[in-house]
């Protein structure tokens, strides 16, 4: 078939005026899989025209009821999941013709996975003198010196940023970021740190000693300061990483079964804490493109792209090798919700990823073409099962 013919019946669908035999060759057309860079571009084409008032309004799961089938991919021995933009996309002008030909109202829940989107940039930053401070949510990080401002220069409301008002050179601040935000934070050596979601980074007021010391929970992106003379260290969760000036990431939750670190340039030093009875504290040399996986006190060290270990810094998920539990231990920091389980979690291998602006009924609307359905439970408890190839998800 060429592509004229497709666009004519692509046509038709949207105004309605498609006879039976045609509808029928639409259909064909479209589980087909022949023609998906055509359907793919016309797809684009008519969501681009949609008002992104209507866009935001469209429910993602009417999508897949229609182009369930077609977007699945074939499982091979361990099933693969594909998440992607383009699929969004695909979705979603999936749903705008789905309400184009039927014209029905879109029944909104109380609460729907629909109105669950990240956060806007919310953290706190705690003074040593028990001080609390709400940072902006218009602002994206801050600067500590002899008083803190944000990046732009502003001044942070009670951070002494005024000359006659400069902070004590002892004690210690802590920066927290809630589910959904992310902040950053350039500190007085000028190393910077960048905060991922539900994570706290605790430093001193000023670096004194032989090294200077932070602790993380959670997960980070550090740009560390060179001086050779003085070494930056990071604790963790169960290790501690030395540096001199380089740029690396960890991730350390206290709910995953791992502490990673990846190398993105210069190089670190990690060692475990406590390793186990056996064992020695051995130091672990990383070079850039590096990862160490620390899990119950054992190292194992693996080459990555770094790339997807520093994808939530540029707003996006990278989901390529993680199971369903990872991914969505990663969706629940980010849109602050809990998961539970009805029944075995599926041994689902992830590739591809999402944008973290999206609202979460656009990332889940994705797990249903593979099978994966969900509820929301009033206290957002968001609970999957596994549906059989027929079946479609709920919202």
């Amino acid at each position: 078939m060429d592509k004229q013919r497709i666009e004519y019946l692509h046509q038709g669908y949207l105004a309605g005026t498609l006879s039976a035999e045609e509808l029928a060759e639409w259909t064909d057309v479209l589980r087909s899989g022949e023609h998906e860079a055509t359907i793919h571009a016309l797809m684009h084409a008519t969501w681009a025209a949609i008002t992104p008032r209507n866009q935001q309004t469209i429910p993602p799961t009417r999508a897949q009821r229609i182009f369930g089938r077609i977007i699945r991919p074939s499982y091979g021995r361990k099933p693969r999941l594909w998440l992607s933009a383009a699929a969004a996309l695909l979705l979603a002008s999936a749903a705008f013709w789905f309400v184009w030909i039927t014209d029905q109202p879109v029944t909104q829940a109380v609460l729907t996975t629909e109105d669950i989107t990240p956060g806007n940039g919310r953290a706190t930053l705690s003074l040593a003198d028990g001080t609390t401070i709400d940072l902006s949510e218009a602002q994206t990080g801050i600067i500590v010196g002899d008083g803190i401002t944000y990046l732009d220069g502003t001044a942070v409301e009670g951070g002494a940023a005024a000359a006659d008002q400069q902070l004590p050179d002892t004690g210690e601040y802590v920066l927290r970021t809630p589910t959904g935000s992310t902040y950053q934070i350039k500190l007085p050596d000028g190393t910077e740190v960048w905060l991922n979601a539900a994570s706290t980074l605790t430093s001193p007021r000023r670096f004194s000693g032989t090294d200077r010391s932070v602790t993380l929970v959670g997960e980070a992106y550090f740009s560390v300061a060179k001086d050779a003379g003085k070494p930056f260290v990071v604790h963790s969760r169960d290790q501690r990483i030395g540096v001199v000036g380089t740029a690396f990431n960890v991730s350390a939750y206290p709910n995953d079964a791992a502490t990673t670190t990846t190398l993105i340039n210069g190089s670190v030093n990690v060692r475990a804490v406590d390793p186990p009875l056996h064992g020695e504290a051995a130091v672990h040399h990383l070079r850039p493109g590096q990862q160490s996986i620390l899990q119950q006190g054992t190292f194992h060290i693996r080459e990555v792209d770094t790339d997807q270990f520093t994808a939530w810094r540029d707003g996006r998920f990278d989901f390529d090798g993680k199971t369903l539990p990872e991914v969505m231990r990663e969706l629940a920091r980010w849109y602050g919700v809990k998961v539970a389980y009805d029944g075995v979690p599926p041994d689902l291998t992830f590739y591809g990823g999402a944008q973290r602006s999206d609202n979460l009924a656009m990332v889940l609307a994705l797990l249903e073409t593979n099978g994966i359905r969900y509820q929301l439970s009033p206290d957002t408890t968001l609970i999957l099962s596994t549906a059989g190839p027929e079946n479609t998800m709920s919202n």
